[in-house]
């Protein structure tokens, strides 16, 4: 498999809560420390986006999505100025929460949790957060994705709970897509996803996920994308934040306890690095 597709089988989303949030007039929500992976999209309407340890807000637009990881926190307002609600998860009976007064910005929010046994290590691989603009000419596919996903918010059909779920792990995969190619188009961000849309990186990262019975060696990749050992080890631990020889230690963490299957699959991904 591809790099990204390895990471995902071995996290293998353990639940995914999504629900709606209908806000108008001043409102605010902010969230903190949240476990795993916190995700939203804007369906309608005006809102700001604040993101972890900054003071420059984001003006989302209508189809716009972010997602945060590792306990990074974020506020969504009207406004720089309303005091916030803190972040809870809609309630399961109507999965819609009402913020401020009547109507006119509309959202879709929600939580992944993956298996803890598995998750420690991998998710340190997701930036803190990553946010993928609709305008993009390749987000067509997440776009549809997130009407879909908030008509079967709206809509009482058998099998919803399944639908929404199975929908949401594709709407976090498809914004994981979206932000690697949004990485091709300018400098690669540090962190283990803007390094696969770096030309040599994500090559020699793509050709160790391809050929996972193969030994590789750091001179092998770096001779694979026609870089110097050095020069190839420097510019990974600049993208990836730890060096190739680095890499074995960080993954070498208890074992998932879920069931063998994954088990195996988690060996295999650290397998894929350890030979180095």
């Amino acid at each position: 498999m591809d790099p990204l597709s390895d990471v995902l089988s071995v996290l293998q989303v353990e639940d995914a809560v999504f629900g709606r949030i209908e806000a108008g007039g001043h409102w605010a929500l902010q969230g903190s420390k949240a476990k795993h992976v916190i995700f939203f999209a804007l369906l309608d309407g005006p809102c700001w986006l604040i993101p972890d340890n900054t003071d420059e807000p984001i003006r989302m637009e209508a189809g716009d999505c972010f997602a945060i990881a590792n306990g990074a926190s974020f506020r969504l307002c009207s406004d720089l100025t309303t005091k916030a609600e803190d972040y809870i998860l809609p309630p399961k009976t109507n999965g819609v929460r009402r913020l401020g007064t009547g109507s006119g910005t509309s959202l879709i929010g929600g939580r992944f949790t993956f298996d803890d046994g598995c998750s420690g290590p991998l998710l340190g691989f997701f930036p803190p957060m990553l946010y993928v603009k609709a305008t993009s000419d390749s987000a067509t596919s997440l776009r549809a994705i997130l009407h879909r996903l908030g008509y079967e918010l709206d809509h009482a059909h058998v099998g919803k709970a399944l639908m929404i779920n199975h929908l949401a792990r594709v709407a976090l995969l498809a914004a994981l897509r979206e932000y690697v190619k949004s990485c091709e188009q300018k400098q690669p961000s540090q962190g283990w996803l803007g390094a696969l849309a770096d030309a040599k990186i994500g090559e020699a990262l793509n050709l160790m996920h391809a050929e996972v019975a193969k030994r590789w060696t750091v001179e092998d990749l770096a001779t694979s994308v026609g870089m110097s050992r050095s020069k190839f080890a420097l510019r990974f631990k600049s993208l990836v934040g730890l060096g190739p020889l680095d890499l074995p230690a960080a993954l070498a963490h208890e074992p998932c306890s879920s069931s063998p299957a994954r088990q195996q699959q988690a060996d295999l991904f650290r397998g894929i690095w350890t030979g180095l």
